[in-house]
């Protein structure tokens, strides 16, 4: 029994490759593997400085790329790798947590833990201070939109929970 074209074109399937960037670069090849990474990561470790080996990767054509992160990293960083993968269609899922910024209670002690060093210090929170928090935030998320947008791409921003439809929103827009 011979195959049409057709039917050999729809049995055709895209490659998935899945890096993990840290210190160094690994190799994520199947759903545990980047669960097991997900769960070994630590704060400190949130610096994705293996971003220069993404040369070495060498994918084969202009693939879609997803870059998962909450994009705290200093601005030469994030244009380096934005520069990087330039011919590639770039998808930046910003993945922020309203604890981070918008969910301080007032008036208490609260513990912070800087995601780019993992130091924690005390906190007293009071509302000109959670306003700050606040804005610096909002300033972020404006830098990054504008950021991406300099290089043709806009961000999926995750805030608290994933849904299937803002994806599909997402892509339906583009």
């Amino acid at each position: 029994h011979v195959r049409s074209r057709r039917q050999r074109q729809m049995c055709i399937r895209d490659s998935f490759y899945g890096y993990l960037m840290t210190q160094s670069l690994s190799t994520i090849d199947s759903a545990s593997t980047l669960q097991q990474a997900f769960s070994d990561i630590r704060p400190e470790q949130n610096r994705a400085e293996s971003y220069i080996k993404l040369p070495q990767v060498n994918l084969p054509r202009p693939s879609l790329v997803f870059i998962i992160s909450d994009f705290h990293w200093p601005e030469k960083q994030l244009e380096a790798m934005m520069t990087l993968l330039s011919s590639h269609l770039v998808v930046p899922v910003v993945v922020w947590s309203n604890a981070e910024y918008a969910d301080y209670p007032l008036w208490r002690f609260v513990e912070v833990t800087d995601l780019e060093t993992g130091k924690s210090r005390l906190v007293f929170v009071s509302r000109r201070q959670k306003n700050a928090i606040e804005q610096r935030y909002q300033q972020r998320k404006h830098y990054l939109n504008q950021q991406f947008r300099r290089f043709n791409q806009r961000p999926f921003w995750l805030t608290d929970h994933y849904d299937p439809r803002d994806m599909s929103r997402y892509f339906a827009m583009q």
